[in-house]
């Protein structure tokens, strides 16, 4: 019974007094108390209302998040898996919505990137890039107007975990790939070892013309709670230092997208990129702000030099975002869409599940991960039933499907392309995960970015970010 203790005391304070008799007593006990009795005095003092204005604003806002959610005035999101992929179209149409289609190609007429990324991990970045110049074809011939080839252009990429490195060298054969920040950031000639190429390869910019874009997401083990938050005590956190360093030099970029958990400390990047050289932008935002069906909490920031750029004044990051937003439709078992057989459990992983049906009835996708008897049961969200924030050893069981989230389908909570049919309807080349095991794929999903989240900060980049003429 909700409240149970609250009404219980309610009950026994009634009958304290002579006036309630048995059977009024009974009914506040079984109705929902709008009041609470006053601490003084034998129970009979002033009754306070309870104040529910900090539960409407909670409510509004997703946890750990800056933007409030949608409402019934925005667009609804997409309803299966295979509608994910279409995010960047939807955005560009709402876009037009909200500002005009001469806005729309005014600003993407003048985006022209060369894009790299840090911490690359399995390649979230450049397929949201990818995305999105597909569908700015799509937009700009369908209003009559040129395409742009070549609007963005993808960079070398720096990444330590073995088996991503391989996943990037199969999806993009031909760019470069560097396995260490740390030779990156202390090499003095601007080369450094590729394992692409299996050779020293330069990392400096060949592109003059063209703006230099880096979006990173550097291990956020230092802020997270398994890491202990140790923060800039962490030993992880000279990989950081030097990634700092290499973007502040001559060889960094004139636009930065950084993105790391909502605990990491905006004072540390404002620290590194100091005004008045470089301006900021920020925002802590989830998938679920744009439809999608699964949280996942970040923080994300836009980093510039003054000396290029300036931001639109008319609207903040937080205000372009907003014109975003969708309904979610989705809930976690959205995401068990392929035909897969029944898993074969364990007497523990048995054992765990039959404990999760008595102590937390109401989950339908427990995380097999979690021991349900230690009081730390994890399932899908409780208001939304969307699905929990994916860590690396997440393994998500649905009662309905008596299955495990697959590897292909973990990969899809993240909107990654893990088909050629999501691939295709993305317009982005598939990631190649053929030869990838399944634990490692699990790991993989649990690391990668939200394309959703990080394709809409790489789009307010676009139509925010306003070039200064010489």
């Amino acid at each position: 019974i909700p409240n149970f203790r609250a009404r219980c005391l309610s009950f026994f304070m009634a009958r304290s007094r002579s006036t309630c008799s048995l059977k009024d007593a009974v009914k506040l006990l079984l109705q929902q108390p709008s009041t609470r009795q006053s601490k003084q005095g034998d129970g009979a003092g002033k009754k306070h209302p309870v104040k529910k204005q900090h539960l409407k604003q909670k409510q509004r806002f997703y946890p750990k998040t800056t933007i409030s959610r949608a409402d019934s005035s925005h667009a609804l999101g997409p309803k299966t898996v295979k509608d994910v992929p279409r995010w960047a179209r939807d955005f560009l149409r709402l876009l037009e919505y909200y500002k005009g289609a001469s806005f729309v190609a005014a600003r993407l007429k003048r985006v022209s990137w060369n894009m790299t990324t840090c911490f690359s991990g399995i390649g979230c970045a450049e397929v949201a890039a990818e995305c999105i110049q597909t569908a700015t074809n799509q937009w700009l011939v369908k209003h009559g107007r040129k395409k742009r080839m070549n609007m963005i252009e993808l960079g070398w990429s720096c990444e330590r975990d073995k088996h991503c490195q391989k996943v990037l060298r199969m999806t993009h054969p031909t760019r470069c790939n560097f396995d260490d920040i740390l030779s990156v950031a202390s090499s003095k000639t601007g080369t450094a070892f590729c394992t692409t190429h299996c050779r020293m390869c330069s990392f400096k910019s060949q592109h003059s013309l063209r703006t230099r874009v880096n979006a990173s997401g550097p291990t956020c083990q230092a802020f997270s709670l398994m890491g202990k938050r140790q923060a800039e005590k962490d030993s992880r956190f000279s990989a950081h230092e030097a990634w700092y360093s290499h973007e502040t030099s001559p060889h960094g970029s004139d636009i930065v997208i950084l993105e790391n958990v909502t605990e990491y400390r905006q004072s540390i990047v404002r620290g590194h990129f100091k005004s008045p050289l470089y301006e900021m932008q920020t925002a802590c935002i989830d998938p679920r702000l744009f439809g999608e069906g699964s949280a996942r909490a970040r923080l994300y920031c836009v980093i510039y030099k003054t000396r290029k750029f300036s931001w639109d004044e008319s609207m903040s990051l937080a205000e372009f975002l907003s014109m975003l937003k969708m309904r979610p439709q989705m809930s976690a078992l959205s995401y068990f869409w392929q035909p897969l057989p029944k898993s074969i459990l364990s007497k523990t992983q048995a054992e765990n599940l039959a404990c999760y049906k008595r102590l937390y009835p109401h989950l339908t996708v427990p995380d097999l991960d979690q021991l349900a008897r230690t009081g730390r049961g994890r399932g899908e969200i409780k208001e939304d039933k969307s699905m929990p924030t994916l860590t690396t050893n997440t393994r998500l069981f649905s009662r309905e499907h008596a299955r495990y989230l697959s590897a292909v389908e973990a990969l899809a909570c993240q909107g990654l392309p893990s088909t050629k049919d999501l691939a295709k309807a993305a317009g982005c080349r598939p990631l190649c995960i053929d030869t990838i095991s399944d634990s490692q794929l699990y790991r993989m999903a649990g690391n990668s970015m939200s394309l959703r989240c990080v394709g809409a900060i790489e789009m307010a980049a676009m139509m925010c970010l306003i070039p200064i003429s010489n």
